[in-house]
């Protein structure tokens, strides 16, 4: 089976901004730290990211968001917002990212929005040589 390299594009929808072709490794925390920083996630949101909701096999008794330090930095990035350290994993699966994204796109969908990243077209890249 073939490693899947799709990309996410990140489009901050009240801020008019995107942050283009993020791996499913830096998506999740990218993510987590906007809603953090933006004071949108609730005590329900925070139940639902200390759980492995989203099906993912790697660490899968570990939540897809914590805030205890799980001392696996290749399974989770952590990164700083509002002054405390989170941890986001790092280890998802198309069918496991989609169902993120699924769920990202439906209860933010007045903030932020994730859509896959058009492929880039190679011809067109070399096309000015």
């Amino acid at each position: 089976m073939a490693k899947d390299l799709t990309k996410y594009d990140l489009i901050f929808i009240k801020e008019n901004r995107t942050i283009k072709c993020l791996s499913k490794t830096n998506l999740p925390m990218k993510v987590f730290k906007y809603l953090i920083e933006n004071d949108l996630l609730n005590n329900t949101h925070m139940k639902i990211f200390s759980k492995n909701t989203f099906g993912r096999t790697w660490k899968a008794n570990y939540g897809d968001l914590l805030i205890n330090n799980p001392n696996d930095e290749v399974r989770y990035k952590s990164f700083i917002a509002k002054g405390t350290t989170y941890y986001a994993s790092s280890q998802w699966q198309i069918d496991t990212i989609t169902k993120f994204n699924d769920y990202i796109n439906k209860e933010f969908r007045d903030y932020i929005q994730i859509n896959a990243s058009k492929p880039i077209n190679l011809d067109d890249l070399f096309s000015n040589i």
